[in-house]
């Protein structure tokens, strides 16, 4: 008999619920056990090995994929001559039998098992136990059984959820939450409806039932009709309301929406005293949280519950700090920054403060900034992990440091890993570990973890062009740049995909086609990168003397930060590599974040040639 329609089809589903829960969950038991946790190299693989079986396709899983993709072999690599894979699988097989031998696994539920002449792990429920017994059999026939009990306990946890659920339903809901709008001009005050709203944002985010918009996307919809909004951002949920300050008082009125047919399921008005933000933020949060109490734990909503801070001034400073930061300008990075050390002076234990304070300066320094700021980040991430380990916003802050400035690349895995772990509804932490991944040249991994940023929150343009990165990493520069396109179709002025559109192009031999789109960019904003980019475009289209012309005009501004990395991307496309290795020796020099682009950027191909590349690579730990 056949399954119920529309079951078959979502069986592989299943392995992202239930039971591919668990299995994760044993995952990260095992590596954080004594047998793998020492081994980076039996780490990656047998992440990799579960990872790719759980994806549905352990069928792909052949010797020379794994040497590409686990151990950073070429393409064209022989495993005739190249045993590093199967020396690596013998040595899993024999750590994976060690571990279930000790008494550490006794109380595991799930049991992972490599076979002889396979990579596809095969998953085992430790507590099912035979009908009757059965003689002795050979391994060959054991491995089948064991398959067919792992897709028989499949298949019986498919059909219970079918039954329960009455058929494939969407599990967790997702809501938005739109800036209050003003109702009365207040230029003090203009903080306030974005404030709040991040505010409360930040304070839903610490749960895991109901997915949530972050406020980079709900920016736009300020003064959009709510229901449509919610649309928009495709939720289920909208919460919208309205501000005014009058005579010291604020008066905010808010209501939660379902999207779906319009209707009003909550609503609540706040009079207070402006100097008491802190009651306002803290019980609008808690009754919103209690509005949505049919889908969050008693433990999520005490976790929405706890305050950001206690102390009132550190609170008006961070919501300050907060609607600087959404201006996305370098003037409101810097007023930002300022505001959010102003917070953490007031209160040391402010753990989202000191939060802010190090993804302000992840972000800028990349760019704009010089990486001497980086210590403070590092400083700041790590010191809100220590408030509030719980973080996954303080996690993948610490993760960018440990990446971009520590150049630690297992512990930035880790804290990545950790902040997915602490709250798989954060698009964020899935988008930078996508990131990380595709830095070290782990495509198939990376492509996968965008694609989870991307189901969380549709409409992140960010995440979309940062998967198109993986395939212009990968050489495919026409294909990289019509992914590009694809982004600016939707929004034709977004700067990020405009300059990474332009590199694909000018990859893909059509330097005159990505200079237009560079030009679109310096219309909006000069900024040095931009005028570098222009200078290897011209260089590229064999037009020598006008990119050292360019160039020379970028260093010669001593006013503007401008990373040697990005230099040396332009004497790569000149061809002079003596000068482009000097640069890329100051970015090493400096801690320049794009470091870590050395490895897979193809901005520098023709310095990666070059024998002293490698020995400047490897003062970086590449």
């Amino acid at each position: 008999m056949g399954l119920p329609e529309g079951l078959s089809q979502h069986l592989s589903s299943l392995f992202s619920n239930e039971i591919e829960a668990e299995i994760r969950a044993q995952l990260e038991r095992l590596l954080r056990s004594r047998q793998f946790s020492a081994s980076d190299r039996q780490t990656r693989l047998l992440r990799y090995l579960v990872e790719e079986t759980l994806a549905g396709r352990g069928a792909g899983l052949k010797e020379s994929v794994v040497g590409v993709e686990v151990f950073g072999k070429a393409i064209d690599y022989d495993p005739k001559t190249d045993s590093t894979v199967r020396s690596e699988v013998v040595k899993l097989r024999a750590r994976l039998a060690e571990y279930y031998g000790s008494e550490n696994a006794a109380a595991d539920p799930w049991e992972v098992r490599v076979p002889k002449g396979a990579y596809a792990p095969q998953f085992e429920r430790r507590q099912v136990t035979p009908l009757s017994p059965e003689p002795p059999a050979s391994v060959e026939k054991s491995s089948r059984r064991w398959m067919m009990v792992a897709a028989v306990g499949v298949m019986v946890a498919a059909v219970l959820l079918f039954l329960r659920v009455g058929g494939i339903a969407k599990e967790r809901r997702s809501l938005a939450v739109l800036p209050f709008r003003f109702l009365n001009a207040n230029p003090e005050h203009d903080y306030l409806g974005v404030g709040l709203a991040d505010a409360l944002i930040t304070r839903l985010t610490n749960q895991q039932k109901i997915i949530i918009r972050p406020t980079s996307r709900v920016l736009p919809y300020g003064k959009s009709d709510p229901v449509k909004a919610g649309r928009d951002l495709k939720t289920d949920y909208v919460l919208e309301g309205t501000v005014r300050t009058e005579s010291g008082r604020l008066r905010l009125n808010v209501q939660l929406i379902d999207t779906s047919n319009g209707t009003p399921m909550w609503g609540a008005t706040f009079d207070e005293n402006l100097t008491d933000l802190l009651r306002v933020e803290d019980s609008l949060s808690r009754q919103v949280a209690e509005a949505l109490q049919t889908h969050l734990s008693a433990a999520e909503r005490d976790r929405v519950g706890v305050p950001l801070t206690t102390a009132p001034e550190a609170l008006r400073l961070y919501l300050r700090g907060r609607y600087h930061y959404t201006r996305f300008t370098e003037q409101g990075a810097r007023q930002a920054l300022d505001l959010f050390r102003q917070a953490v002076k007031l209160d040391a234990r402010f753990a989202h403060a000191w939060a802010a304070s190090a993804e302000v300066i992840l972000n800028w320094c990349t760019y704009h900034w010089n990486p001497s700021m980086l210590p403070e980040a590092r400083a700041a991430a790590q010191h809100a992990v220590e408030l509030d380990p719980a973080s996954a916003e303080a996690r993948v802050s610490l993760g960018i440091v440990k990446w971009f400035h520590d150049w630690d690349w297992a512990g930035a895995e880790l804290e990545f890993r950790k902040a997915i772990e602490l709250n798989p509804s954060y698009p964020h932490a899935f988008d930078w570990y996508g990131q990380y991944l595709s830095q070290m040249g782990r495509y198939t991994e990376s492509r996968r973890y965008f694609a989870r940023a991307i189901e969380l929150d549709p409409d992140d343009l960010v995440v979309r062009v940062n998967l198109g990165l993986v395939s212009f990493y990968e050489g495919k520069y026409e294909q990289a740049a019509r992914e590009q396109d694809a982004v600016l179709a939707s929004d034709p002025s977004y700067l990020p995909a405009l300059h990474e559109a332009a590199r694909s192009w000018d990859l893909a031999g059509q330097s005159a086609k990505a200079r237009a789109y560079l030009e679109r960019s310096m219309a909006m904003e000069d900024l040095p990168w931009v005028r570098l980019l222009i200078a290897r475009t011209y260089a590229n289209g064999g037009d020598a003397a006008t990119a050292r012309e360019k160039l020379s005009a970028v260093l010669n501004d001593t006013t503007r930060y401008v990373s040697p990395a990005m230099v040396a991307m332009v004497y790569d496309a000149l061809g002079d590599k003596e000068r482009g290795l000097d640069q890329l020796e100051k970015a090493v020099a400096e801690r320049s974040s794009w470091v870590t682009f050395f490895r897979v950027d193809p901005s520098f191909r023709k310095l990666r040639e070059h024998p002293r590349f490698h020995q400047i690579a490897s003062k970086a730990g590449l």
